[in-house]
């Protein structure tokens, strides 16, 4: 009995530690990633307190523009729009260039002034048709079949 509790708990000892060692459960990341333009000029990474300032400003402008500061990320273009005119900016482009945000009239407002007549909208997230599925903004795609490679035993040299 003393054994095959041993036995047991080094199994499970060792697939917890694999599990880990793979890196295990990790959320997605969020499609929104908000830069201060200057952030480097004005809280020098290296600079004592500096970080903590940057969460401060990062807090206030997010708050005076009604944005949830703990999840940095909202639906509403207003909020959005302020956010940008405060120097802030997506990594992907302008918010309203944002397919999710393309056709909110307010962004069409504004990609009439400050666009290009060309502009095309650039997804916030790799999997984006999944998050407006989920939205209800689209439905789902139908699923097709992929076709298998066919390799042969050598063709990893090739």
């Amino acid at each position: 009995m003393k054994t095959l509790v041993t036995i047991l708990a080094s199994i499970l000892l060792s697939g917890t530690l694999t599990a880990c060692s793979f890196g295990g459960f990790q959320p997605p990341k969020p499609y929104d990633n908000w830069s201060l333009h200057n952030e480097i000029e004005l809280y020098p990474p290296l600079e004592e307190g500096s970080f903590s300032r940057y969460l401060e400003r990062r807090k206030k402008d997010m708050l005076s523009c009604g944005m949830d500061f703990v999840v940095g990320e909202s639906n509403n273009p207003k909020a959005n729009l302020c956010l940008e005119q405060k120097g802030w900016y997506l990594e992907g482009g302008p918010v309203c260039e944002n397919e999710l945000m393309w056709d909110e009239s307010l962004c069409i407002e504004w990609r009439k002034k400050h666009s290009k007549p060309d502009a095309k909208p650039w997804s916030p997230h790799p999997n984006s048709t999944y998050i407006k599925t989920v939205l209800g903004l689209e439905q789902a795609p139908m699923k097709q079949k992929k076709t298998p490679v066919k390799r042969n035993f050598f063709s990893f040299w090739n």
